[in-house]
């Protein structure tokens, strides 16, 4: 099992959830370090790989096996050009919420 932190569509309550089929730590998470965080074509949350730049992002953590995370990999395009990079990235809990 891996924990997976998500910040856009996977979240609980979001349009990609039901690709989700991890099982969600309580509360709510952020990075440890500030990040840049767009918006791509408008609607597509990118977090950039840049710590220090920009401001801590809030998400969700989840505790997932390698099917549930191959899945998820298919959806967000995980090593295909113009897919997400899944990368390791520390948190914390988000005690505002």
């Amino acid at each position: 099992m891996s924990l997976l932190f998500v910040y856009g569509s996977l979240k609980e309550g979001f349009p990609n959830f039901h690709v989700n089929k991890g099982t969600r730590l309580p509360g709510s998470y952020r990075t440890v370090h500030a990040h840049p965080l767009f918006l791509a074509e408008g609607v597509l949350p990118c977090l950039l790989n840049t710590p220090g730049r920009g401001h801590q992002v809030v998400g969700q953590l989840f505790e997932v096996g390698d099917a549930e995370l191959a899945a998820m990999d298919r959806l967000e395009r995980v090593g295909e050009p113009g897919g997400y990079d899944r990368v390791t990235i520390d948190v914390e809990p988000n005690d505002d919420g």
